[in-house]
C-alpha cells in the first residue's frame, strides 16, 4: 500500500476511515457540484439464511459491530434482528455463507465464537400451464 495525495482520473484508490461516513458505496469529488453515481443492483437475492448465536451473552455486542462491518463489505450480506432475539444472517448461497462466516470471525470480529444454525433455504414453486 502507498500512501497518496491525489490520484488521476480512472484509477481504482482505496481510502481508509470513511466507515461512519459511507456504509458500502459512495461518490467522492473534489467538487458539490457532481450527483452521486447510481448504487449498484445484483441479481441475486440473499436467500440462504441462518441464525447466528454467540458463544457467551457477552459477545453479542461484538457480533452485532461484526456484521455491521461484514455488511459494509459485502452488499450482498443482510442480518436482522428477530422480535424474539435472534440475529439471522442471510446470503446468496452455501458458499458464499462459509466465506461469510469465515470472514466474521478471522476478519471483522477477532475472538467471535459464534454457533450458526442449520440453513434454511426458501422452497418456492409456481404453476405454469402445461406446453401445448
Amino acid at each position: 500500500l502507498h500512501t497518496l495525495t491525489s490520484a488521476p482520473a480512472g484509477c481504482l484508490v482505496g481510502i481508509s476511515g470513511l466507515e461512519k461516513q459511507v456504509l458500502q458505496h459512495g461518490t467522492l469529488s473534489s467538487t458539490a457540484a457532481l450527483p452521486p453515481l447510481a448504487s449498484m443492483t445484483f441479481a441475486t437475492s440473499s436467500v440462504f439464511r441462518v441464525a447466528l448465536e454467540p458463544g457467551s451473552v457477552g459477545q453479542m455486542s461484538l457480533l452485532l459491530r461484526g456484521l455491521q462491518r461484514l455488511r459494509a463489505a459485502d452488499a450482498a450480506v443482510e442480518y436482522q434482528m428477530e422480535d424474539n432475539g435472534e440475529c439471522v444472517l442471510s446470503t446468496v448461497g452455501e458458499v458464499h455463507l462459509e466465506r461469510c462466516l469465515d470472514d466474521l470471525r478471522k476478519i471483522f470480529a477477532p475472538g467471535l465464537e459464534v454457533k450458526a444454525s442449520d440453513p434454511i433455504v426458501p422452497f418456492r414453486e409456481t404453476v405454469v400451464s402445461p406446453p401445448a
